[in-house]
């Protein structure tokens, strides 16, 4: 709360009752104008597409509908109305133009947050790190993917709530589960104890891949020798 200075405008995301209690609280004291989420501004509705999703956001100034969001999970729906409330609240009174906030929002990437990196498998990386952010990763899943079947592959930081994290993903009922180390000092070892999902769970070695060397043999194995160059210029065969 401390960042919220006087006069200033205060742009809400969703907060829990008594974190929202203690910003409210500040913002009173201080003289600055809230903009809360679900009153002020926020998200109207959303529906998964191909990609992404399309939502409707009721901004500070006007309601923009039909905005594609390149991005998956409704946490990101909302993540992007907060941000239109708070370009709205910096633009002042003016109105944004609405072909230029679709194309801002059509622009958006959000590298290890639920990123397709490969198709055919599809493969989606995410950087979840707290079971709050796995909570919202493992919703998207569910809601923006159908995965049949879905493993999971985690790898956790020793000083990270691995027990938490597994649990927000186990309603996603993946078929297995690895965990591998990293070559980090803060990773959690593999022999360290993990909440098994609902399905087997496997272990990923340690180890790092050893590639074999490359094959010194020849591109091309002759079937017999070729015959010299004398022997082709007197015509026999070979």
């Amino acid at each position: 709360s401390g960042i919220i200075k006087p006069g200033s405008i205060v742009v809400m995301a969703e907060q829990p009752a008594d974190a929202a209690e203690v910003l409210l609280e500040r913002a009173q004291e201080v003289g600055a104008t809230v903009a809360r989420e679900g009153l002020e501004y926020g998200v109207i509705s959303r529906v998964a597409a191909v990609g992404g999703q399309v939502v409707s956001l009721q901004g500070l100034r006007a309601r923009y509908d039909d905005v594609f969001l390149p991005v998956f999970g409704a946490h990101q729906a909302q993540n992007a109305a907060v941000a239109l409330a708070a370009v709205e609240a910096f633009a002042g009174e003016a109105e944004l133009d609405e072909d230029l906030v679709r194309a801002a929002f059509a622009e958006v990437s959000t590298p290890g947050r639920l990123e397709v990196i490969r198709r055919s498998p599809t493969i989606v990386l995410d950087a979840a790190h707290n079971p709050h952010g796995a909570r919202a990763s493992a919703a998207a899943l569910e809601d923006s993917f159908q995965f049949d079947p879905l493993i999971g592959v985690i790898g956790v930081m020793g000083d990270k709530d691995h027990e938490g994290l597994l649990a927000a993903f186990e309603p996603t009922s993946p078929t297995s589960s690895a965990r591998r180390t990293p070559r980090r000092a803060r990773c959690r070892p593999l022999t360290s104890p993990s909440r098994p999902t609902r399905s087997s769970t496997r272990t990923a070695s340690p180890s790092w891949p050893t590639w074999p060397r490359r094959s010194r043999r020849p591109r091309h194995w002759p079937r017999r020798a070729r015959p010299s160059a004398a022997r082709w210029a007197r015509g026999r065969s070979w």
